[in-house]
């Protein structure tokens, strides 16, 4: 059997892709790391994996369980109770309460 240096030894070319894409498909980085995203099938930088483990941590808070939610096709959103100021918000990717700015998920990690 001939080698087809295009064939990548049966390699999809989805996979090809991953590894040879340049930019992050969620917020148009250079990818000088990758990953493939818990939640959508998108190729994603570091930063970008870093906000969807936190999105996880913050799931966990809320009584959700991320495992449940891996490859769902969408990034979830959810709101959690901030004792800070009283009201449900949905937290930033830091785990920040949008109107006060204080941290209100992951005490005690």
């Amino acid at each position: 059997m001939k080698f087809n240096p295009k064939d990548f030894w049966g390699i999809k070319k989805e996979q090809r892709d991953f590894f040879h894409q340049k930019t992050c498909d969620r917020c148009g980085k250079t990818l000088n790391g990758r990953t493939t995203s818990w939640f959508t099938e998108e190729t994603i930088c570091l930063g970008c994996s870093r906000k969807e483990d936190i999105l996880k941590r913050n799931m966990k808070k809320a009584g959700i369980n991320p495992d449940e939610w891996e490859g769902i096709g969408y990034i979830p959103s959810f709101k959690v109770y901030c004792a800070n100021c009283g009201e449900n918000v949905e937290p930033d990717e830091m785990g920040n309460c949008p109107n006060c700015g204080r941290y209100v998920v992951g005490r005690g990690d």
